[in-house]
C-alpha cells in the first residue's frame, strides 16, 4: 500500500469519525430536547458558616419568573433566561445551569463570600466580597466579619468589581479596604482577632482588635507581609508579657520597624 493510499484511507477515517460522533450528538440533543423535565436539581456552595441565600427562595424565584419547569419539555426551556433570573440576585455568583440525558436540570451555583461589611459617612453600609464585589445586606442574615467605618465617602454601587483597574481609580479608599479586609480573610490568626478596619483623617488605616485596648497603625496596603510578620512576633513576644492594654497605638507605617505609644504620652 503506497503512502498516498494511506494517507486517503487516514483522512476518510477522520472524516467518518467526525460524522459519526456529530450524529451521535445531534441525536442525543433530539433525544434530550424531547424529554421531560422531571427534577429541578439546585446546587448551592456556601464557604462560610451563614447561608445568604436558600434552595427554596432560589426555586421560587426561578418559578416566579418563568413558571413552573418540571413537566415541561427540557427543549422549551430557556437555560440562559434561568442562569439570567439568577444572576439579578446579588448574593450569586458562577451559576452554570445545564441538561441531563435523565430529564433533570441542574443549576451550580456560589453565593457571595463577604470579607468587610462597610459603613459609610453617607450613612450607607454594604458588604464586599472576597473577589472585591460590592453587594448589599439584608434583614434577613448577618455576617460576622470585620467592620470597615472612619473617613469613607465614597458611594455604593452593587455589584461594582473594586479589583477592576477604572474602580481602583474611583474608589480608592474601598480599594484599600478590600485589600486589607482580603487579607485578613486569609489569615486565621488576624482574621479571628481584628475586629475593624478604620480610616483615619490622613487616609491610613487603622485596625482594632477584639482584645486589648489598642489600635494598630497600618497605613497603607504596601509591604503587608513584612508589616504582619512583625506584628505577630511583637505580640507573641511583648504583649503577652506586658499586657494587651499596655499600649495604645502600635506603630507598623514603617515596615523595618514597630513604634509603640503608651498611653501616658
Amino acid at each position: 500500500m503506497n503512502k498516498k493510499l494511506k494517507r486517503i484511507l487516514f483522512i476518510g477515517g477522520w472524516v467518518v469519525l467526525v460524522i459519526v460522533v456529530s450524529f451521535l450528538i445531534f441525536m442525543a440533543q433530539k433525544r434530550q430536547r424531547n424529554l421531560v423535565c422531571k427534577e429541578l436539581i439546585i446546587n448551592l456552595e456556601t464557604k462560610n458558616e451563614v447561608a445568604l441565600v436558600h434552595k427554596d427562595s432560589l426555586y421560587k424565584l426561578i418559578t416566579d419568573s418563568i413558571g413552573e419547569v418540571k413537566g415541561k419539555m427540557l427543549g422549551a426551556v430557556n437555560l440562559h433566561r434561568i442562569e439570567k433570573v439568577l444572576g439579578s440576585n446579588p448574593y450569586l455568583k458562577d451559576i452554570v445551569v445545564y441538561k441531563t440525558l435523565k430529564g433533570e436540570i441542574v443549576i451550580n451555583v456560589s453565593q457571595r463570600v463577604p470579607v468587610v461589611h462597610v459603613f459609610t459617612r453617607n450613612n450607607e453600609n454594604f458588604y464586599i466580597d472576597n473577589e472585591g464585589v460590592m453587594f448589599p445586606t439584608s434583614d434577613l442574615f448577618t455576617v460576622y466579619v470585620p467592620v470597615a467605618m472612619g473617613v469613607i465617602y465614597e458611594v455604593y454601587e452593587q455589584g461594582l468589581n473594586l479589583r477592576n483597574p477604572i474602580s481602583i481609580n474611583k474608589y480608592p479608599v474601598l480599594y484599600k479596604v478590600y485589600i486589607m479586609a482580603a487579607y485578613l480573610s486569609r489569615d486565621e490568626f488576624l482574621g479571628a482577632f481584628m475586629d475593624q478596619i478604620y480610616i483615619n483623617e490622613r487616609g491610613d488605616i487603622e485596625l482594632i482588635p477584639k482584645l486589648g485596648k489598642h489600635n494598630v497603625l497600618v497605613g497603607n496596603i504596601d509591604n503587608m507581609e513584612e508589616k504582619f510578620k512583625k506584628l505577630k512576633v511583637f505580640y507573641d513576644k511583648v504583649l503577652k508579657k506586658m499586657g494587651w492594654d499596655a499600649y495604645e497605638t502600635i506603630n507598623l507605617k514603617n515596615s523595618n520597624q514597630i513604634v509603640c505609644t503608651t498611653k501616658n504620652l
